[in-house]
């Protein structure tokens, strides 16, 4: 999976570095291969998502994009991008606001809202749009304690 990056990024990030209200964007195209290989790894074949007549038949205008899969973007953001390899995800709850479908192009959008220093605790604000229409919306606490690999 190839997610595009808007910003300059240095990973791992060290909380102190990280600036409240600071922004990190990226990006990716939901690929018919991409959503192909998701549903082959989860095993979900719900008409939703692999039904085009069931879909139109419910008001949808196309095969609906997994849900789960955004989540699985994330993880790779936050392990590979922002903050990068040095963190554990403790909480994360998200809202699914609008469909998204293949050939979607994802823009995500991630701002730094709280941090604790202290206990090395970061939490995020997550923004996804399809044409500036916003589509999910997510918090995550991360917990920045781990040591850094090399």
């Amino acid at each position: 999976m190839k997610i595009d990056k808007y910003s300059i990024i240095k990973a791992p990030y060290n909380i102190k570095k990280v600036k409240l209200g600071s922004s990190k964007k990226f990006g990716i195209k939901i690929t018919k291969k991409l959503f192909k290989s998701f549903a082959k790894f989860t095993g979900d074949k719900s008409p939703i998502h692999g039904n085009i007549k069931f879909c139109i038949k419910n008001g949808f205008s196309g095969l609906l994009g997994y849900g789960f899969f955004i989540e699985c973007i994330l993880s790779q953001i936050y392990g590979m991008y922002f903050p990068g390899g040095s963190e554990l995800c403790i909480q994360h709850t998200s809202k699914y606001i609008k469909p998204y479908y293949v050939n979607d192009y994802l823009y995500i959008n991630i701002t730094a809202i709280q941090k604790n220093v202290s206990a090395k605790l970061l939490t995020l604000n997550v923004n996804i749009f399809v044409k500036k229409k916003l589509i999910y919306e997510a918090e995550s606490i991360l917990s920045l304690s781990l040591k850094k690999w090399n």
